[in-house]
């Protein structure tokens, strides 16, 4: 957790140096919210000996955790335009 805290503030420092949309740098913040809940309920999870209920409050951490980092991942990605259907397809032929 401590680790993955570490990369993810340099993550919105770099967000913020390079003037990423807002919308990513607000996806970041809230991942380290997630983050940071996360790890506070796993290491009181440790110290009180797994009770249920924070069991279940772990898992469903986990389950945003996934969410909002790949909230984070879609938001920096771009894809390149689909090719138009009047483009013409070249196939290359094999020689053996």
């Amino acid at each position: 957790v401590l680790l993955f805290s570490g990369l993810l503030v340099g993550l919105l420092v770099a967000l913020a140096v390079t003037g990423a949309p807002s919308a990513v740098r607000r996806r970041g913040w809230w991942l380290l919210g997630v983050t940071l809940a996360q790890g506070a309920i796993g290491y009181t999870q440790y110290a009180t000996d797994l009770p249920e209920a924070l069991v279940a409050a772990h898992m469903l951490g986990a389950s945003l955790l996934v969410v909002t980092l790949t909230a984070v991942v879609a938001g920096t990605t771009t894809r390149s335009p689909a090719p138009s259907a009047s483009s013409p397809v070249i196939m290359a032929r094999s020689t053996t």
